[in-house]
């Protein structure tokens, strides 16, 4: 019985594992992916050469990761200055 219990352990820890959603959910705010409304919810994958968003199981944009130059979290906005700002 406990070699049961012990086989049975050794393969239910990898299943869950393999199981287990690694994305982070996201939102859009807004870019240069016409196809997407701000707001819209996807999940993000960071893999070891790309990052993916995914929306509902449909890849929506793949971004090679030495095109990463900056990564921003949070609130901030950033808008550019027009001439009346100056």
């Amino acid at each position: 019985m406990k070699q049961l219990l012990a086989v049975l352990s050794c393969v239910s820890i990898p299943l869950s594992v393999i199981a287990s959603d690694n994305s982070y959910k996201v939102t859009y705010d807004g870019g240069s992916l016409p196809d997407l409304k701000v707001g819209k919810g996807l999940h993000l994958y960071i893999d070891q050469d790309k990052i993916r968003f995914i929306d509902n199981g449909k890849e929506i944009a793949n971004i090679p990761a030495t095109a990463v130059t900056e990564i921003s979290y949070g609130q901030d906005v950033h808008r550019p200055l027009t001439d009346s700002q100056h």
